[in-house]
Parts: C-alpha cells; sequence; structure tokens
C-alpha cells in the first residue's frame, strides 16, 4: 500500500511513516501541503495522510484544491489533526465527509486508523461535493 504523509512537523510524520513502514506500506513523506498539491498531479496513493494546520497551505485547503481540480485524491486523503474540535474544523468534516485522527496518538491507535481506511476503501469513490 502507498501512502503519503504530508505534516509540517518532521518528527510527526516520520514516527507516522516509520509505523507504517514497518507494517510493509510505502510512505513517501512531505512537509507541505504545496509539495503535496503538486506531487498528487502525477502519483497515486492509496491513502493521503494529512495534518490539518500546516503554515502557507492547510490540510483543508490542499482538500479544497484537490476537490477543485477535480483530483481522485480527494477522496482518500484522511486527516491527523490536534484541533479536530474547533467549530471551524468541526464544519470541514461534516462538510467533507472525511476522517480524521487527534493528535497526540499512539503506534496502535494509527495502526487501527489506517486498518479502517483500508477496509472502508472498497473500490473508486466519488469525489465529495464541495
Amino acid at each position: 500500500m502507498r501512502i503519503l504523509v504530508v505534516d509540517d512537523e518532521p518528527d510527526i510524520a516520520n514516527f507516522v511513516a516509520r509505523v507504517l513502514q514497518a507494517r510493509g506500506c510505502a510512505c513517501t513523506v512531505l512537509h507541505t501541503a504545496r509539495e503535496a498539491f503538486e506531487l498528487l498531479a502525477s502519483e497515486t496513493f492509496e491513502f493521503v495522510l494529512c495534518d490539518l494546520q500546516m503554515p502557507s497551505m492547510s490540510g483543508i485547503e490542499l482538500y479544497d484544491a484537490l476537490v477543485a481540480a477535480g483530483n481522485p485524491a480527494a477522496a482518500r486523503i484522511a486527516f491527523l489533526t490536534g484541533s479536530a474540535n474547533s467549530p471551524a474544523h468541526q464544519d470541514f468534516f461534516r462538510r467533507s465527509g472525511r476522517p480524521y485522527l487527534e493528535k497526540p496518538f499512539d503506534v496502535q491507535r494509527l495502526k487501527a486508523f489506517v486498518d479502517e481506511l483500508a477496509a472502508t476503501q472498497a473500490g473508486p469513490t466519488p469525489l465529495p461535493v464541495p
């Protein structure tokens, strides 16, 4: 399974990648949403695990840009966040329907989250309506 990990905090991104690589996943790590947007124009991943709050371009802005571009990666993005309970973020999660994992998380919670993503990803998923 190919997974793109996007987090501006290298320690978190590398932790996520190490855990998933130990499970046999091929992980690519990026530290900006802009880099992710550019890569997703030409590469396909089973999942994109993305931080919600990042400088320059947030995870929400990445998701919205993918939807606007008609990129099917928008339907495979899930978020890692420490601020899911803010009203703005709750509105985003309701609008997008995208799953998220609250930070901080441990190895077991991360593995369970990825297992849930894999179990619910049955074939092509239609793009959500913005």
